[in-house]
């Protein structure tokens, strides 16, 4: 589509005149589409459920849950082949950062996700996203959760909180993106790469580091050594926080017990998985069933496009 065919959304159009200068809100889309469109505000865009291909600048990538990036200033971008695409956009004035941009670029994440010099020096058509861990999921859920509280309610103050939760918001996002970049690289090691396309699709399965590290064709050691650099992350740690982001995403889209829930995932200790679950989650299995569910509640089931872009 050409850019003159693109539809433009103004600020007018999306509640940013007038303080805090930052709409909060979250929405779903199942089996539809958002055209391609641009605006004269930013975005921070988090993928809390569901999948979709998001359109940008004659490009195409893949979402999933997790998956965190920015659209700044004029532009283009859509969704297509949305599947319970559910997703929490925020949408702010570019200058609401002007005034703390000074101590928020001494953050090594901040530029990439942030700056628009940043976002021009790329390479057309590669796209930087960044997943965050199914533990730091969790704490930028409820906070976004807060957030969209106050921004709903409008209690008094709600400017000031809404202004601090955002702030928050993009240092937890900045500090969990930090090096983003220098780990793609690394991961770039056939070896590890490999190794994980192979736990992504078999990760129901039993699955021995030894059987990790002759697929990879190196020691265990080794193995463990570069995919940590890659990672952060051993590759069995890897496979327990795989597991345990499948669970969430069944946890939220099915009724079943979470016990048959651990077991379709790769768990053969129901005990096991709800330590580790809470662990990694900070939260139940139930808890966090029950917060999905509720939140679902509060949205109702009517599919509706991202409200911050309408």
């Amino acid at each position: 589509m050409s850019i003159s065919g693109i539809e433009h959304i103004g600020l007018r159009k999306a509640f940013l005149n007038r303080p805090p200068f930052i709409h909060v809100l979250h929405g779903m889309m199942h089996r539809r589409s958002l055209s391609v469109h641009r605006h004269d505000f930013s975005e921070i865009v988090i993928v809390l459920g569901g999948q979709a291909v998001h359109l940008e600048d004659s490009a195409e990538y893949p979402l999933q849950p997790g998956d965190v990036f920015t659209v700044l200033g004029d532009t283009s971008h859509g969704y297509r082949d949305t599947r319970k695409f559910e997703i929490c956009n925020i949408a702010f004035r570019p200058g609401v950062l002007a005034p703390y941009a000074g101590l928020l670029g001494r953050l090594p994440g901040y530029g990439a996700l942030f700056r628009f010099d940043a976002r021009s020096r790329r390479q057309k058509g590669i796209r930087e996203y960044f997943r965050l861990k199914p533990e730091e999921l969790g704490p930028i859920s409820d906070l976004l959760r807060r957030m969209e509280k106050e921004w709903m309610t409008k209690r008094p103050g709600y400017e000031a909180l809404v202004t601090g939760f955002f702030l928050q918001l993009v240092v937890e996002l900045s500090r969990a993106s930090s090096g983003w970049g220098e780990k793609q690289a690394v991961g770039q090691n056939p070896g590890v790469a490999s190794t994980i396309d192979f736990m992504e699709t078999h990760y129901a399965d039993r699955i021995a580091l030894a059987d990790l590290a002759a697929r990879a064709n190196m020691s265990a050691n080794t193995l463990i050594r570069v995919f940590k650099q890659a990672t952060d992350m051993t590759p069995i740690d890897y496979l327990i926080h795989l597991r345990i982001r499948k669970a969430c995403e069944r946890a939220a889209d099915t009724s079943r017990p979470l016990k048959e829930i651990a077991f379709d995932v790769g768990f053969s200790d129901s005990n096991y998985f709800a330590r580790q679950f809470r662990k990694i989650m900070g939260m139940t299995a139930s808890q966090y069933r029950g917060t999905r569910d509720r939140a679902r509640r509060r949205q109702g089931t009517a599919e509706t496009p991202p409200p911050a872009d309408r």
